[in-house]
């Protein structure tokens, strides 16, 4: 186990595996917090050792955190979001257990340094087509227009390179003049 004694865990979902995470982290000595979707099984959660328990699709449960750091809120509104919503649900999470006095201070995570901001689409762009041919453009120029292998744009994209081959031809996509192939 990573966490200290006197640390602060978050367990969510008590079934499974997790009444057992409860169990140790609670026996260890942490703060625990378990995250349950419904309210009704609340007390099994406190009986396995749990000291609060936050049903995360109740919304009572998040009028008491309703106040939030000036900080927290700037950072959750410039942050990129590149995953899926479960990360943006996972940052809300990790902030009402490190919680104090009510207060929510979430912390967003840090982007390293090589990784990449995903490049906007067009927004002029009309059509799907417009779209894609947008999309197939960008990842051409970042890969220097090369089409096929490991770090080529069909690999980029998601397919084949006969298929780029084609969507390119498609939409009128040829290689610039001047620039040779590497």
């Amino acid at each position: 186990m990573y966490a200290k004694p006197t640390d602060r865990v978050g367990i969510i979902g008590i079934g499974g595996l997790g009444h057992m995470a409860v169990q140790c982290a609670a026996a260890y000595g942490c703060d625990v917090t378990a995250f349950r979707s419904s309210a009704s099984t609340f007390e099994e959660a406190k009986s396995f050792g749990a000291h609060h328990v936050v049903s995360s699709n109740d919304s009572a449960a998040a009028q008491a955190h309703r106040a939030y750091s000036r900080r927290g809120d700037g950072a959750l509104v410039h942050y990129d979001w590149p995953g899926n919503v479960r990360e943006l649900q996972n940052v809300m999470e990790r902030g009402v257990i490190l919680a104090a006095n009510g207060v929510l201070r979430p912390q967003v995570p840090t982007r390293s340094a090589g990784v990449r901001r995903a490049s906007p689409v067009a927004t002029m762009s009309a059509t799907l087509d417009d779209a894609m041919r947008a999309h197939i453009l960008d990842a051409l120029r970042t890969t220097n227009w090369v089409v096929a292998g490991p770090h080529g744009a069909a690999t980029r994209l998601g397919m084949k390179r006969t298929t780029l081959l084609c969507r390119m031809a498609k939409r009128g996509i040829v290689r610039p003049l001047g620039l040779t192939p590497p």
